[in-house]
């Protein structure tokens, strides 16, 4: 039985303006989520969240891009 790593696991940490004026938000990972072959999904924490100024704790799911093979000459 195996499981593939599907999405990080990010929290909001801030936000700021770029030099385009456009405002963005910083993350940091926290987490990986995995789907077994049966689809069920598992989510593994390699920090504990924080809760924000209202004592919720969001976190906001990525997916893992997957890497382009290189072709062989």
């Amino acid at each position: 039985m195996s499981s593939t790593a599907t999405k990080r696991v990010m929290q909001k940490t801030g936000s700021y303006t770029n030099d385009a004026g456009e405002k963005k938000n910083t993350y940091i990972e926290i987490g990986v989520v995995f789907e077994s072959e049966e689809g069920y999904e598992s989510m593994k924490f390699n920090a504990l969240p924080l809760a924000n100024k209202d004592g919720e704790v969001w976190m906001n799911l990525f997916p893992i891009e997957k890497k382009a093979k290189a072709k062989s000459k």
